[in-house]
């Protein structure tokens, strides 16, 4: 389980997704509309190998990535 936190400043259209390290997107976490504040989604990675992954969320017109390992 990992458990990711990220922070709206204002209500907007959120798609929160993972890719594998091909580039391949592998999850939809979000995908809608939320309100501005501080959120908390926990991702269960039991069906995925280990290695490494791109979170890539997307809030309104600004994007941002970031770099997970996943270890078992």
């Amino acid at each position: 389980m990992t458990l990711i936190r990220y922070a709206l400043p204002k209500d907007a259209e959120v798609k929160l997704e993972v890719y594998n390290i091909r580039g391949e997107r592998v999850l939809v976490l979000v995908n809608g509309r939320q309100k501005a504040g501080h959120k908390k989604i926990t991702w269960d990675a039991k069906g995925f190998a280990s290695g490494i992954y791109l979170c890539r969320l997307q809030a309104g017109k600004r994007i941002m990535v970031k770099k997970m390992v996943l270890l078992k």
